[in-house]
C-alpha cells in the first residue's frame, strides 16, 4: 500500500501541492476576513458581505477539489491487482503497454483482458506468454508493481483410461 501511494505522489506531486496551497490560501483569507468583520464591521451588512465572500471562496475550493478528483481519481481508490498471462505488448509514441489476460495460466480465450501501461525497463523484461502479477492504478491503468512469475506451463496430456 505504501508503494502505491509513493508512486502516486511521485507522479502527481505538483497537483497535490497546488491543491494544498489553494486550500491554505483560501482558509487564511477567510480567517482574515472573518476577524476583520468581527473587529470592525459588526453589523448586518458586514456579516452579509462576509457570507457572500465565503460562498465565493467555498465555490473556488469546490471547483479546485473537483478538478483534482477528476484528473487524479486514483488518490481516492484502492490499488487494483491482477495475476494473469501476457498476451501482447506494444510501444507507441513513448508509451509502453501490455495486454494481460486475468486468471492463472488461462489461454483459452475466457476471462477479462487488461490493457496496462508500464515503464520501459519492465517492458523490455516482458515477453508474450509469461505469467505476471501486477499492482496498478485503477483509473490511469499504470503499473505500480510488476512481478514476472515465469512462462505459462502447458498441462501435459497423458494417456489415461
Amino acid at each position: 500500500m505504501a508503494e502505491y501511494y509513493r508512486y502516486l505522489w511521485l507522479s502527481t506531486w505538483p497537483a497535490v501541492i497546488s491543491l494544498i496551497l489553494v486550500w491554505l490560501f483560501v482558509l487564511f483569507r477567510l480567517t482574515g476576513k472573518a476577524r476583520h468583520t468581527w473587529r470592525w464591521e459588526r453589523d448586518a451588512w458586514g456579516f452579509l458581505v462576509l457570507l457572500g465572500k465565503s460562498l465565493v471562496w467555498i465555490g473556488v475550493l469546490a471547483g479546485c477539489t473537483a478538478m483534482f478528483a477528476m484528473n487524479d481519481a486514483d488518490w481516492f481508490r484502492q490499488p487494483a491487482s491482477c495475476r494473469g498471462t501476457v498476451l501482447s505488448k506494444e510501444a507507441a509514441a513513448g508509451r509502453y503497454s501490455v495486454q494481460i489476460k486475468e486468471g492463472e495460466g488461462k489461454t483459452d480465450g475466457k476471462g477479462p483482458v487488461l490493457d496496462l501501461f508500464l515503464d520501459p525497463a519492465s517492458y523490455r523484461l516482458l515477453s508474450g506468454g509469461e505469467r505476471v502479477e501486477a499492482v496498478y492504478l485503477p483509473v490511469a491503468k499504470e503499473t505500480v508493481f510488476l512481478r514476472i512469475l515465469g512462462p505459462v506451463k502447458e498441462k501435459a496430456k497423458g494417456r489415461g483410461k
